[in-house]
């Protein structure tokens, strides 16, 4: 029997931040304030065709394994892992590496562009977190990045993403305003993304987050 101990993180996030255009200049190392850094969240499409909204969340998605098939123009057939079921029936295929799930998963769900990620010196690894699901009422590990956007990735970021009706700039503090704790289920944003929102700029997280090196790790298959 497979221990879920040894199954590879499957869910790659990131928490994409900005200083609030009218904030004035303030570091990065200290932008612990709720009301001067921004950060990006996005409204998924519907997955269900019920009319109702999904809550608003972090740009994240599902790592990709090799079906071992290929299409009629013999290229690899790649298959979303979407839960726990997925990585042990896939544990022994070829994994998409993760900074390609990160590219991949930022330019739909988030809109930015992948040659202004590549580029960037501002992403950093926050690494793996729990995740409690409000919706699926489950746990599973998110591997997270931090991305600090510059004006040149705002610049050029689809707007709507091609995965969600919508994306906006929110502060720490009108994140804050979004969950409800007492009533999790009326939430319009679950306190799982707003911990790791707040846990992001915190100076003692920030300074000990190391850069990430998307161009290595597009080459490591099943890590994590």
């Amino acid at each position: 029997m497979q221990d879920d101990q040894d199954i590879p993180v499957y869910k790659v996030g990131a928490v994409i931040l900005r200083q609030r255009p009218d904030a004035g200049h303030t570091s990065q190392g200290n932008a612990v304030e709720g009301d001067t850094i921004e950060a990006l969240i996005v409204r998924p499409h519907p997955t269900q065709n019920n009319g109702t909204l999904p809550n608003l969340a972090l740009p994240r998605g599902s790592r990709k394994f090799d079906t071992g098939k290929k299409d009629e123009h013999g290229n690899v057939i790649w298959q979303d892992i979407r839960n726990l079921e997925d990585a042990k029936a896939a544990v022994h295929r070829r994994w998409e590496p993760v900074a390609e799930t990160l590219l991949r998963e930022m330019k739909e769900e988030a809109g930015i562009q992948r040659a202004d990620l590549l580029k960037s010196a501002d992403v950093y690894e926050m690494e793996e977190r729990p995740y409690a699901s409000p919706g699926k009422g489950e746990t599973y590990p998110v591997y997270w990045y931090v991305v600090w956007a510059d004006d040149a990735m705002i610049k050029n970021m689809d707007n709507p993403p091609e995965h969600s009706s919508e994306a906006r700039w929110c502060t720490l503090n009108e994140l804050k305003n979004l969950v409800s704790e007492e009533h999790p289920e009326h939430s319009q944003f679950s306190k799982g993304y707003y911990d790791v929102v707040k846990e992001a700029i915190m100076p003692s997280v920030y300074e000990s987050l190391k850069p990430a090196n998307l161009k290595a790790q597009q080459v490591k298959e099943r890590q994590l």
